[in-house]
């Protein structure tokens, strides 16, 4: 397209079929010849006039970078007189040493196929003196202060970038013999001073009086890790945690990414294996920076387009809104190189093709329009747009964290030469030792290192249940505190140490360890080196193996211990047991000589008690017959009564007539009729004779009577008094002299009521009454006999049942004590029965318990052993968690003879570092014993040795197992180990299946098992937070981003 408008001034419009004639219209083009594609169709040059543009002298630039320099330190002179001209003459120096420098590190680190960022530009030179500009006058007021701002502008442009401990030493002694032109002008002494083990300058420890930071020395590294912990502890307040050791490394590392964020355009490119903490570190320095942190999410359809709109914000937020802004981008993110196209242009110019419409431009632009007029330009769209991208490359700063392993990152570099020049490039190098054993101890700081503690606690608490024990089986102190004297031994209760020395001992202990897996790290290191040479295969131990095996190391001991102490308290409760049947048998036998002393005297007291019984039941039948012959007699007696009391009451019943008529008669009587009866001076002959039998009823038995009419009348005198006489007259007592008195009236004819009722109403009455009385006397005189015979009859029924009332009750009291006596009997018996049982219960389990103890008396023997080995193995388990632990996270990549040669030399070292361990431990013992091998080879896995330590690192490692399995012998243990276990939850995918993130997500809710095969050198990018487990909590619940979406874990 360039050739065809150059050659014919004009491109042709296909769409429209129109051609568009370009005019005033001039191209520049530059090359770099080091860099990129060098080739240029010849057609296309002969339009440009070529020239070669050299690099310039030292002279030149001594004349470009001086007055730059001394300006800046003059304008210190003229504003604050606190820069004096010793400053302003070391400037020249300073210049010519810079330059110099430059141009030795430029001949002697060339790049190689492994080192190709070792390219040295003058942006280099000029990032040597931009840092240098940065100096304020407060804290740099001698030449000293000078020299060593100077000095950490060069170690940070061009020492961070050297990728080998060589190549660092030799640019070390490089600048030191340079350098002695300047430190001939300087203070010895003074400069001693200032010098520390590690050079920093921070722009966030010192303030002035403003609040602004500033770019100043740190002498106190202790105060400066104080500092830097807090804002980790500040980030982790507001964002997902980061558990991080920062180490002298790890800090200087945080520092330096918080300088290069601090400048003006400034971009980190952090070159290091995975796992060294670049992104980590990346985050805390922009936080510190107090900047807003960005990083892409790489879904399954995440593509150039999404990339795009994903930089489009952050260029809205960094341009418009103006937030200073941190853009991470690791190498696992660049899931296609057309991101880096986009990532160059930002670094190199800031204008990206296509990234905006001409609407989103206009937009952006007018965002900032009100800026642009503050500024003093006029606010055209042109003016706008250039505002907004300065804007945008001042506040976004791109952070690149790539690692060095493979070719893909040195292709980058040399296809998109901008992620190199454009950037300010920090290699994090392996750990050092001090950093290993330091962030080791972090994690071992509270590990418990002794398992005496935790067996003496069961010990003692086994003692104080056997002593309980002993305490209800009897209350004998002396067999109590035997028994508990035996408990004691045979537990093994440790003896209390010295609190003091103890801690010493454990201080040193967990110096041993850090010391010790910081060596294991390191060996490894070294066996991959020679892995590499022997083999032609690449092995790199990361900080984040480093990390992997401290945390299974800590998994292991903990799982170690765990199944230990439910050892130790299954043997310690056993030998508890077989000591309390001991016991208990001492006190059986012992009841059981009580228990028969018991029942022999229960048995004699419950005989005496039946002989009583017996006596008093042959009292009570006696006394019963004689009760039952005596109710005999009253029965009859008693039907006697009633015969005689019945003819009684129906002679009774034949005479209540007469009464009845009696009284009727009374009834007639009134005092008028008697008045009438009484006026008769000479009555008729039977009214008299009426009046004469009632006064013979009336008159006394003996004596002589008065039976006058005048007589009569006298009695009939007082009416009232007369009635009451005849209703009250004892009826039932009338003299036979009165009765034979009466009987000549009687006989008489017209002695009756009717023929008497003409002459005189009352003397009718009185005759009714004088006959009924009579007649009813006659009647109750032939009852009396059979009444009085009834009453005595009566008398002597009523005297029989009060003889047989006593008896009753005297055989009932006879009958009381009786059944009193049988009660006890029966309760005598029950209890000697009972006596019986529990003799015989107990001598049952007396037999039990023999048997036992007879029985176990070889097994009490192997439980003390046993427990006594179990309590060193938790002693030892610090050292033996150790070996299993380095074997799981680093052995897994060597072949049979490294693992070999790598166990032995960890073995010697446990030994030399003096960690408890026992004597010829393996990683197999410790991950597995003889059952669970036995199951892996019904599994299908060979019986090898290689197979089972494979099989060990597969089953125990916190990590996902990657398989390197040529011969399939791997993949089919797995899929027959995962069958067996549900067949329905195993997932065999390959890694280009277009479901495969669908059955992953399936598998991550249900957690279930999967297995991808035909694994490459490169994973997608997608799968990375799986792999990492970057895990997310909301609550109670754990998520994991795949993609952008949250899946429960």
């Amino acid at each position: 397209l360039m050739r065809q408008h150059l050659d014919h001034g004009m491109w042709f419009d296909k769409a429209k079929m129109t051609v568009k004639e370009i005019r005033k219209c001039q191209y520049v083009a530059s090359m770099n010849p080091l860099a990129g594609s060098f080739s240029v169709d010849d057609r296309l040059q002969h339009h440009f006039s070529v020239f070669a543009t050299f690099v310039p002298t030292a002279a030149g630039l001594s004349s470009m970078y001086s007055p730059i320099v001394d300006g800046h330190f003059e304008l210190w002179q003229d504003g604050q007189n606190s820069a004096s001209s010793s400053i302003r003459s070391l400037v020249p120096k300073l210049v010519e040493v810079t330059v110099e420098l430059h141009r030795k590190i430029a001949d002697r680190f060339l790049p190689t196929a492994e080192k190709f960022f070792y390219q040295f530009s003058l942006r280099d030179l000029a990032a040597v003196f931009a840092g240098l500009l940065r100096a304020s006058p407060s804290h740099m007021s001698t030449c000293n202060h000078v020299y060593m701002h100077w000095k950490h502008e060069i170690c940070r442009v061009y020492e961070d970038r050297l990728l080998v401990q060589a190549d660092i030493k030799a640019f070390r002694d490089m600048f030191n013999v340079l350098a002695k032109k300047v430190l001939m002008d300087l203070n010895a002494n003074e400069l001693a001073d200032l010098e520390t083990e590690e050079l920093i300058f921070t722009h966030f420890e010192v303030h002035n009086d403003d609040g602004d930071g500033v770019y100043a020395h740190n002498r106190d590294y202790s105060k400066l890790a104080v500092l830097v912990n807090e804002k980790l502890a500040d980030y982790n307040e507001n964002n997902a945690a980061m558990d991080l050791v920062l180490f002298d490394a790890a800090l200087l590392h945080v520092c330096r990414i918080a300088r290069i964020l601090s400048l003006p355009r400034g971009s980190p490119l952090l070159v290091g294996v995975g796992g060294s903490g670049k992104q980590s570190l990346t985050r805390l320095a922009a936080f510190i920076c107090e900047h807003f942190i960005f990083q892409i999410t790489v879904a399954g359809n995440y593509g150039l387009t999404e990339f795009k709109a994903d930089v489009a914000n952050v260029y809205s937020k960094a341009g418009s809104k103006g937030i200073p802004t941190t853009f991470i981008l690791t190498d696992a993110q660049i899931v296609d190189d057309s991101f880096l196209v986009v990532i160059n242009d930002i670094l190199s110019s800031g204008e990206v093709a296509d990234l905006f419409t001409k609407e989103d431009k206009d937009s952006l632009g007018s965002s900032v329009r009100l800026l642009v007029k503050e500024s003093g330009l006029t606010d055209s769209n042109e003016n706008c747009w250039n505002f907004f991208i300065n804007q945008v490359r001042a506040n976004l700063h791109i952070c690149l964290c790539f690692s060095p392993v493979g070719d893909r990152f040195r292709t980058w570099a040399r296809k998109f030469p901008a992620l190199t020049s454009c950037t300010s490039i920090d290699v994090f190098h392996a750990w050092s030792q001090e950093a290993l054993v330091s962030v080791a101890a972090k994690f071992l700081a509270e590990v418990e290192l002794s398992q005496s503690s935790d067996v003496e606690q069961m010990s003692t608490k086994s003692s104080d249940e056997q002593t309980e024990s002993n305490e209800k089986a009897d209350a004998n102190k002396d067999d109590l505190n035997e028994s508990s004297e035996a408990a004691n031994s045979v537990n093994g209760g440790l003896e209390k140490e010295d609190d003091e020395g103890d801690n010493d001992l454990h201080s040193e202990l967990r110096r041993s360890l850090a010391q010790y897996v910081a060596a294991v790290h390191t060996t490894v290191s070294l066996a991959s080196d020679k892995f590499k040479n022997e083999n032609g295969r690449f092995y790199y131990t990361t900080p984040k193996s480093f990390l992997e095996m401290v945390a299974s190391y800590l998994q292991i001991l903990g799982k170690s211990r765990s199944e230990l102490n439910a050892q130790i308290e299954r043997l310690d409760n056993g030998l508890k047991k077989l000591l309390e049947t001991e016991v208990i048998v001492q006190h059986l036998r012992k009841d059981l000589e009580e228990e028969q002393v018991h029942i022999e005297a229960k048995t004699e007291a419950t005989n005496e008690l039946l002989e009583r019984v017996e006596a008093e039941t042959a009292i009570v039948d006696e006394q019963q017959a004689i009760a039952t012959e005596e109710e005999a007699k009253l029965s009859v007696l008693q039907g006697e009564c009633e015969e005689l009391a019945a003819s009684c009451a129906k002679d009774l019943e034949e005479a209540e007539p007469a009464v009845i008529k009696a009284q009727e008669a009374l009834q007639v009587l009134d005092k008028k009729s008697l008045t009438e009866m009484k006026s008769f001076t000479t009555p008729p002959k039977d009214v008299e004779n009426v009046a004469s039998a009632v006064l013979i009823l009336l008159s006394p038995p003996t004596g002589k009577k008065d039976l006058s009419w005048g007589a009569a009348k006298k009695t009939m005198a007082q009416v009232d008094r007369f009635m009451q006489q005849l209703l009250n007259f004892d009826k039932e007592n009338i003299h036979d002299a009165k009765l034979q008195a009466l009987q000549p009236y009687l006989d008489d004819k017209n002695f009756n009521g009717p023929s008497l009722m003409a002459k005189s109403a009352a003397a009718s009455g009185l005759c009714e009454w004088v006959i009924n009385i009579v007649m009813y006397y006659r009647i109750y005189r032939e009852v009396k006999p059979k009444r009085e015979s009834l009453l005595a009859a009566q008398a002597k029924l009523e005297e029989a049942n009060e003889g047989l009332n006593e008896m009753r009750e005297k055989l009932r009291a006879i009958k009381e004590k009786a059944d009193e006596l049988m009660a006890q009997f029966k309760e005598a018996q029950a209890e000697k029965d009972r006596m019986i049982a529990a003799a015989e219960k107990t001598q049952k389990r007396l037999a039990l318990a023999e048997r036992l103890i007879n029985g176990l008396a070889g097994e009490k023997i192997r439980w003390t052993d046993g427990l006594q080995d179990l309590k060193v193995r938790g002693n030892t388990a610090v050292g033996d968690s150790l070996v299993a632990a380095a074997f799981i996270s680093y052995i897994g990549a060597f072949g049979m003879v490294q693992r070999s040669e790598l166990q032995t030399s960890w073995m010697e070292s446990l030994k030399s570092m003096k960690v408890p361990h026992l004597e010829g431990i393996t990683a197999i013992q410790v991950l597995s014993d003889e059952a669970i091998q036995a199951q892996w080879r019904n599994e299908g896995l060979p019986s090898d040795s290689l197979s089972l330590q494979n099989a060990c690192i597969v089953t125990n490692c916190s990590r996902w197992p990657l398989l390197i399995d040529p011969q399939l012998q791997g993949i089919g243990w797995v899929l027959q180990r995962e069958k067996l276990r549900d067949e329905s939850a195993l997932k065999l995918v390959q890694l280009s299946d277009s479901k495969l993130m669908k059955y992953l997500e399936a598998a991550l809710e249900n957690g279930t098992t999967m297995v991808i095969e035909g694994v490459g050198e490169h994973l997608d990018a997608t799968l990375d937070p799986v792999i990492s487990r970057s895990l997310v909590r909301k609550g109670a619940s754990t998520y994991i981003m795949l993609g952008e979406k949250e899946v429960p874990y």
